[in-house]
């Protein structure tokens, strides 16, 4: 197994075996093409992914695979074929790799509904604010949000979200 996680879905685990197979197989020359490296990297990604346990609900786990499957088809590359089964040891030089690794716990929020909003801290709210209306600001992130008025019976004061605006700052 290329890659094994019991902490979770461990999808930047495989972005790394990813670019090690990569640099290993181009400093060792032992493919004819560039496109053969590629295609070699891109099925131990994918191997690596599909060894993963807990990501059935982890969108970025599910945007990855989608790409990387696109990059085989764009690459022409078979689903079958070899993997690198080396070391997974990093081979880039130091200033190379990306050692930054969050040791804190993730926080997310989530608004759904009319609208209904789940806040970082874990409670729930229901807004029903018309216009638009900052959901997070701070330094690095604004996300802005529009309701507008929705009537599915005489008398109802339900908003839905017709717009959502993210600005970020790096």
């Amino acid at each position: 197994m290329l890659c094994v996680s019991v902490f979770g879905c461990n999808v930047d685990q495989c972005w790394d075996n990813y670019q090690v197979a990569t640099a290993t197989l181009n400093q060792r020359h032992s493919y004819t093409t560039e496109n053969d490296i590629q295609c070699v990297g891109y099925r131990t990604y994918i191997g690596c992914l599909e060894a993963l346990y807990g990501c059935k609900g982890n969108i970025k786990f599910h945007s990855i695979k989608k790409v990387v499957q696109k990059q085989m088809k764009e690459h022409n590359c078979t689903s079958s074929g070899p993997v690198y089964t080396g070391e997974f040891e990093p081979v880039l030089p130091p200033d190379e790799l990306c050692t930054y690794r969050q040791t804190t716990q993730h926080k997310h929020c989530g608004l759904f509904g009319d609208p209904h909003l789940r806040t970082f801290s874990g409670d729930f709210q229901t807004c029903r604010v018309q216009g638009a209306w900052p959901l997070i600001e701070n330094e690095h992130l604004t996300v802005q949000v529009t309701n507008e008025p929705v009537s599915f019976t005489e008398g109802t004061a339900a908003t839905a979200t017709s717009k959502v605006s993210i600005v970020w700052q790096l």
